[in-house]
């Protein structure tokens, strides 16, 4: 903290200033050598304040695993667009794009989602409202990033139709049945860059055995893929090749 001493010449003291308070009493959480350079570097960009402001959004991340997304989507330096499987109502979409526009980056976070609600719990989080994508919008304009997303309400399977973009970041977070998880790493992983980093959210709780047997059979055996981070129940991949 800096403190200004007394001005004599107008006999009064100049008011305290108070730095900005970065996110590194969070990030200080993170254990081991690589997760220790994500906190040296995230508390660079983003404060307390901001940290908080994104948790505000209504979603199923916690802290580290938001800001493991933030990470990814502001510092990594190849090059193609960020790809989620599953938005709900945008928590994880706000904290991508807000990555990007704090970033400067041109590019956009594509969003995935039929936003129906199933009333599947191994389908779709727990919620009342028949839909959540007018919630997904509204979160998007409340934290000013509506230009940073590029919504596609379709399921993962037809979104996937015709596409051809490369991508950098994918995030995977969709249906947590075994047979959709599959899927989508079938229909999605071919098109992440190498070096492109891959992210799946409920690899660890033990309540979807679906996701952990789908990165089970194909990721974890690929020599495509290297493990760079493990969360409590999100893991990361770097892809090799």
């Amino acid at each position: 903290m800096i403190l200004f001493e007394q001005e004599k010449s107008m006999g009064q003291k100049i008011p305290e200033i108070k730095p900005k308070r970065t996110a590194i009493p969070r990030l200080l959480r993170y254990q081991g050598w690589y997760a220790h350079i994500i906190s040296r570097n995230l508390q660079k960009v983003l404060t307390i304040e901001e940290l908080e402001d994104l948790m505000q959004v209504e979603g199923h991340l916690s802290e580290k695993e938001l800001l493991t997304l933030f990470y990814y989507a502001f510092f990594q330096k190849k090059s193609g667009i960020i790809v989620e499987i599953g938005s709900f109502k945008g928590k994880s979409a706000v904290c991508m794009a807000t990555a990007l526009k704090k970033a400067g980056r041109p590019e956009k976070v594509i969003a995935i989602d039929p936003h129906i609600n199933t009333h599947q719990p191994d389908v779709v989080p727990a919620y009342q409202e028949n839909e959540s994508y007018q919630s997904f919008l509204k979160n998007l304009f409340e934290h000013q990033v509506r230009e940073y997303v590029e919504p596609i309400r379709a399921t993962s399977q037809n979104a996937a139709n015709g596409w051809n973009r490369p991508i950098r970041l994918l995030f995977i977070d969709g249906s947590h049945r075994y047979e959709d998880v599959l899927l989508d790493i079938q229909l999605w992983e071919r098109w992440l860059i190498r070096g492109g980093i891959l992210i799946f959210h409920d690899t660890g709780s033990g309540r979807f055995p679906g996701v952990t047997r789908a990165i089970q059979e194909t990721i974890v055996p690929s020599n495509r893929f290297h493990t760079i981070l493990r969360l409590s129940n999100m893991t990361v991949f770097e892809k090799r090749r």
